[in-house]
């Protein structure tokens, strides 16, 4: 027999056991000391019970992770994703504690509003991707990092260091400039990266049935759901929309592109299509509600 719970009153031990018994399961209740044990036979037969004695007692069921998070935590992060991480930390101490009170100056896509980009044409071109660095809070950061943590270990995994750092790159770069054509310089984070990273893993999976990774559901939801809140203005803080929908948009083509070419199945043309079809309309309906939102 094994053992999962115990309790001192053997009236409500019998009443949980009768209630697993309803359930097909082998339960036995023994008297051990000052307590009645609850025991199951069956191995397979203990998470089952035990959610039955949590409820019985007014507790909530146990906290079952799903099996793409369990997954996913098991991989450890890369030589990319690490120092991805580092540097965001190290900047926002830097910034924070005003040890170096001109690093978001230096950082920021450009010091002026202007349109012309004085400083990247000057040959300042780190400009165009430093900005995904800048954090202007302790939960920016942290939601920011939690999902760069997750998100690149997989694609580091599957891919390659390189292949991350380059994505990171355009990535950064093209939903910087994106954002900084709509709102101006002032503007940071690691978020539409963060976005493309989604992007990428929700498509490559869709589209390549083999790959060894996925997202769990629940994550892509809560994700996509965020990006709509943002947009629609639900939040009283600045956020750079144009950034997510771009970086989003860009994660999910490069998604279906590898994706395809990975697969050893035959792909879906019409799923390509679709996928693309929604990727292609993001940005374009981020531009037209930033737009109103503006005027």
């Amino acid at each position: 027999m094994i053992p999962f719970a115990s309790l001192a009153d053997k009236n409500m031990a019998d009443k949980i056991a009768t209630e697993i018994k309803k359930h097909g399961i082998f339960i036995e209740v023994s008297r051990l000391s000052d307590e009645y044990v609850l025991s199951v036979l069956k191995e397979e037969d203990v998470e089952q019970a035990t959610d039955i004695y949590r409820v019985m007692l007014g507790l909530p069921k146990q906290f079952k992770p799903s099996k793409e998070w369990t997954e996913i935590q098991a991989i450890p992060m890369g030589l990319t994703t690490k120092v991805v991480i580092l540097f965001c930390v190290i900047v926002y101490a830097l910034d924070a504690f005003k040890i170096m009170p001109e690093l978001y100056s230096v950082m920021k896509i450009s010091e002026n509003a202007n349109f012309e980009l004085a400083e990247i044409r000057n040959g300042q071109v780190w400009r165009l991707v430093t900005p995904i660095f800048l954090h202007f809070g302790f939960m920016h950061i942290l939601f920011n990092l939690m999902w760069m943590k997750d998100l690149g270990k997989i694609i580091e995994r599957e891919k390659s260091s390189n292949f991350l750092l380059v994505f990171i790159v355009i990535i950064g770069t093209l939903s910087n400039f994106s954002q900084f054509l709509i709102s101006g310089p002032n503007f940071g984070g690691m978020s539409g990266v963060v976005y493309g990273l989604l992007g990428y893993l929700w498509m490559y999976k869709r589209i390549n049935k083999e790959a060894e990774f996925s997202l769990p559901k629940s994550d892509v939801m809560l994700m996509i759901g965020w990006f709509f809140l943002c947009l629609v203005g639900v939040f009283v803080f600045a956020i750079a929309n144009m950034a997510h929908a771009v970086g989003l948009t860009l994660g999910m083509l490069l998604g279906i592109f590898y994706g395809a070419r990975d697969s050893k199945e035959s792909t879906s043309i019409r799923d390509i299509g679709l996928f693309s079809l929604l990727a292609f309309a993001l940005p374009l309906i981020t531009w037209v509600v930033e737009i109103i939102r503006i005027k």
